[in-house]
């Protein structure tokens, strides 16, 4: 068993207007690093005991349907009210052009760099600085390290040897991480005991493929042969699924002869320049205008997508109620302005997912506290959604919040930090509240082995020719679409009855639509 005490999940978002900035050339690493980021490690703090509440069966079924929403491409694009709100901010000094698609039918824009400077600016090198940018407050969790590792000597590996190696990556490298996380089953033998552990792991997208390394710390009993035959048969088992293992003799490192090693761990390193050389060489592109909107438009969506990710997993856990009449939250932004956008976006979805399956949705008063934790002062989004009647939303600072302060939910969202690094301060433990539960979210060390949710028992849509306004608001979210085409909304309606329809539409009609739109709201 894994002494983690992160799940992991695969979401992500991004503007698709910023692609068109990345050149040919960078495109596969540019996708590479949003993939990446689109790992997700979180760790939730939720009240045990009498003070436990269960999920309602609708909060537990709206929630997992969002969540499918929310994690449906690695990464997907944000909604168009997000990328509206973002784009609609961007600072003139940025040298950006904002230009709407010609096309009234959908919902797009491009970015494109104004002509004066078009020739002075590599978006590439600020685009992949800003994705991958170190942040220089982050310290290695000694505290995290320590219940991670299994003997002093992996601990002082790690410090002494994989920390200067590595430098600012070195939140990438994974302790103990589960082999029954890093191999497939169609490839595990049967009862193929997977209960052990490798003693560091990195895992990564290339462009030769996923990077996959389990470094092993070989101590004198690893010389004995019945644990030789046991390594070998594992070492098989992770090299069959695409891992290379690398034995270092315990003595060897203690001996001082180094020599080989580092050179071992450098080729790791050199090999894949992502992202072990970009986070060093990008780690001060902070100082001018550009540098600052490259890194808004690229972080905000993956970390709106991880705050509406803490608001799904309250709701489906039970921590936000549908029936209760306010919620109090608190946010923290290690990275970005995002809590507000996220939580106006997110309620926009779940109040139409409500309406569609006609479930109540008894909130109406929300209070938000936000703690700004950036290194950079950002632009904040003004939200360009609708607002609608319910529920009402509140936002204040943190720190203006009193020291006696009930706070329902707190969120902590970093994109750029791993697990294993930790920010000085939690401005929501200096500010002396009662945080009732807690949701952390960092980026994965992982890009495989994921949890998964099991889908609900499907539901009848009732009525759905009544509930047009909601699934266009759906037809924009997800497609980017105005409205529906002719046919499309008469084949769906009957598909979401669950009658049988055979739908004979011209080419280019939008027949995937008819077919991809309810798979939202049916699984089977």
């Amino acid at each position: 068993m894994s002494k983690s005490r992160w799940d992991t999940c695969r979401l992500g978002a991004q503007l698709p207007s910023i692609i068109g900035l990345v050149s040919a050339e960078a495109q596969e690493r540019f996708q590479h690093l949003q993939i990446a980021l689109s790992s997700v490690a979180y760790r939730t703090s939720f009240p045990s005991g009498p003070t436990a509440r269960a999920s309602t069966d609708d909060g537990s079924f709206i929630g997992r349907l969002v969540l499918g929403l929310l994690s449906r491409g690695w990464p997907t694009h944000s909604s168009p009210a997000v990328e509206d709100s973002l784009l609609s901010t961007i600072q003139p000094d940025a040298c950006l052009e904002r230009i709407a698609t010609s096309d009234s039918s959908r919902l797009a824009w491009e970015l494109t760099p104004l002509a004066e400077n078009s020739e002075l600016t590599d978006w590439n090198d600020i685009i992949l600085g800003a994705l991958l940018k170190a942040d220089c407050r982050l310290l290695i969790d000694e505290t995290e390290i320590s219940l991670l590792v299994d003997s002093d000597a992996e601990l002082h590996f790690y410090q002494k040897v994989l920390a200067p190696t590595f430098g600012n990556a070195i939140g990438w490298i994974e302790l103990q991480r589960p082999i029954a996380s890093m191999v497939s089953e169609d490839l595990s033998p049967p009862n193929q005991d997977l209960s052990g552990r490798v003693d560091f792991a990195i895992e990564l997208p290339s462009s030769r493929g996923p990077l996959k390394v389990a470094i092993e710390l070989d101590g004198p009993h690893h010389k004995q042969p019945e644990q030789r035959k046991a390594d070998n048969t594992r070492d098989r088992l992770l090299q069959k699924n695409s891992w290379t293992i690398h034995r270092i003799p315990l003595e060897e490192w203690r001996s001082g002869n180094t020599l080989h090693l580092r050179s071992r761990l450098n080729a790791i390193r050199d090999k894949n320049q992502f992202p072990f050389s970009i986070s060093e060489g990008y780690s001060e592109l902070h100082s001018g205008t550009q540098h600052r909107e490259a890194s808004r438009l690229l972080l905000t969506p993956h970390a709106v997508a991880r705050v509406q990710f803490g608001l799904t997993r309250a709701l489906m856990d039970g921590i936000l109620s549908l029936n209760d009449g306010n919620w109090t939250l608190a946010i923290t932004e290690r990275d970005v302005p995002c809590a507000e956008l996220a939580l106006r976006d997110w309620l926009q979805v779940v109040t139409q997912m409500c309406h569609v399956y006609g479930v109540p949705f008894g909130t109406k008063r929300i209070h938000l506290f936000v703690a700004s934790d950036h290194v950079d002062q950002f632009a904040s989004p003004e939200w360009n959604g609708s607002f609608g009647s319910d529920p009402r939303v509140t936002v204040s600072a943190l720190a203006d919040a009193a020291s006696d302060r009930v706070i329902d939910l707190a969120i902590d969202v970093s994109v750029g930090a791993n697990t294993t690094r930790r920010y000085p301060l939690d401005p929501l433990s200096v500010s002396q509240l009662h945080v009732r539960s807690k949701v952390e979210l960092r980026t994965a060390q992982r890009q495989s082995g994921h949890r998964t949710e099991t889908w609900p028992t499907p539901r009848v849509i009732s009525e759905p020719a009544q509930k047009r306004d909601s699934l266009e608001y759906f037809l924009r979210y997800l497609f980017r679409k105005v409205t529906f085409r002719p046919g499309q909304f008469e084949i769906i309606e009957r598909v979401l009855r669950r009658q049988d329809v055979i739908g004979l539409l011209p080419t280019g009609a939008g027949k995937s639509i008819t077919f991809q739109l309810p798979r939202c709201y049916h699984r089977d």
